[in-house]
């Protein structure tokens, strides 16, 4: 009995974690997500089969995600024009992870999108790349309700393609929420990516999970100090909506470990408030992270860690106070 009330807790935590693309925007015209594990057939948002974020970058499901499946329809896209994503959590609330990078990227595929595997191929190109936007990260945008917004290059060849959404949570480790979109961009150019001038990469196959933009800590820094990890940004003559970072080098040294001068978040007040991206122990190995002003459960902490007095760190090392 008791087992059974503590998988349907623990279900009910991830759930409330994690979650799906709810909205995928195009020519004009607006199309939901399905939920994972189900499957929508006028929907061009590729279904998945959990919630759970993709911790290997070598597994397949660095791919589109998760027992990712063919969509039903495939979307128009004219070339030059911007494409807009939605996230919601597993339960349809607010997703609930504020601090990391959106990375967005297309693979053109040889016939029809819905047939499209790139498996490991090298052939992904980076278009749309997402760390500070003013008010924090840019994944904080889908915490309020906004959409982010990329641009398809205006030279892009025609033919179906897929987008691939990477957001690469960083609060705790880096958890990797991927899924793909079935799109077709029609008023482009001929030819290929390579043709255009991109950098060409394959997901996965390229990263190797130890670059720094998977290490960066993600406290007390300026998010546009980030450095993005993989290909470079293919503008063509159309250019993207996210302003791109400093471009990273293999010297690129990862950040300090934060010292024990990080003041830790301020305690809920009695009212039920906290502040956004906060994080409170629940118990050492359970934790609750703010969003939107309340404590929502993140389940429980990584392998190999622990959680004490408001901070996260290794079993056999120092805390780390956030």
């Amino acid at each position: 009995m008791k087992s059974a009330i503590f998988a349907a807790l623990f279900g009910a935590a991830a759930v409330s974690a994690h979650g799906v693309m709810s909205t995928f925007i195009a020519n004009g015209k607006s199309f939901g997500g399905p939920n994972a594990g189900a499957s929508d057939g006028s929907s061009p948002i590729r279904p998945i089969s959990s919630v759970e974020p993709v911790m290997d970058v070598n597994s397949d499901a660095y791919g589109c995600g998760p027992g990712s499946q063919p969509a039903g329809t495939t979307a128009e896209v004219a070339a030059g024009s911007e494409m807009e994503f939605q996230m919601r959590n597993g339960e349809g609330t607010a997703w609930v992870h504020i601090m990391g990078p959106t990375i967005h990227s297309i693979f053109k595929c040889a016939g029809d999108a819905g047939s499209c595997n790139p498996g490991r191929d090298v052939g992904w190109a980076v278009i749309g790349q997402g760390a500070g936007d003013g008010q924090g990260w840019v994944m904080g945008k889908y915490n309020r309700g906004e959409n982010v917004k990329v641009r398809i290059p205006s030279d892009t060849p025609n033919g179906d393609y897929l987008v691939r959404q990477e957001l690469l949570a960083l609060h705790n480790g880096h958890e990797s929420y991927i899924q793909c979109v079935q799109i077709r961009v029609t008023g482009g150019s001929d030819g290929d990516l390579a043709s255009k001038g991109a950098q060409l990469m394959a997901y996965p196959g390229t990263l190797t999970g130890s670059e720094a933009g998977f290490l960066f800590n993600v406290y007390g820094v300026d998010p546009n100090t980030y450095p993005m990890p993989g290909a470079a940004l293919f503008t063509g003559s159309g250019g993207s909506t996210n302003p791109p970072p400093p471009t990273p080098t293999n010297d690129t040294p990862p950040p300090p470990p934060p010292t024990n001068n990080t003041p830790p978040p301020p305690p809920p007040s009695t009212g039920g408030g906290c502040t956004a991206g906060a994080i409170r122990c629940d118990s050492s190995s359970t934790w609750s992270q703010c969003a939107n002003g309340a404590w929502v459960s993140m389940g429980p902490v990584a392998a190999g860690t622990t959680c004490t007095n408001g901070a996260l760190g290794r079993r056999s090392s120092r805390l780390f106070r956030f």
